[in-house]
């Protein structure tokens, strides 16, 4: 059980890294940024399988997409300094809400 866990943080690491990639890459025009990031969604698909074999796939996958979005959000914010508002985090709230509902 453990190990399909880190498998899913890989995936989501992986996902991180390739979204960051993605929007580095400019639109896969700088190809430095463009195809690691490629590489990072296959890998972030390949761990996500390696976890569903032992976890459920609504659990894997709620967790994946709802964490992926999340840290993925930070990141924008962080690195990008893009501006959140009321409803965005409101948004990001109930994501966050839900994933906790389904995994317990």
């Amino acid at each position: 059980m453990l190990t399909a866990y880190i498998f899913l943080f890989l995936a989501i690491g992986c996902d991180l890294g390739a979204n960051v990639l993605m929007k580095l890459s400019n639109r896969f025009r700088i190809k430095k940024y463009g195809i690691p990031a490629i590489v990072l969604a296959v890998s972030a698909f390949f761990f996500l399988m390696k976890s569903c074999q032992t976890l459920d796939l609504s659990t894997a996958y709620a967790f994946w997409g709802g964490l992926g979005l999340l840290a993925t959000t930070m990141m924008d914010k962080i690195f990008f300094h893009v501006e959140l508002g009321r409803l965005s985090w409101l948004g990001l709230f109930s994501i966050c809400v839900g994933v906790s509902i389904l995994v317990l």
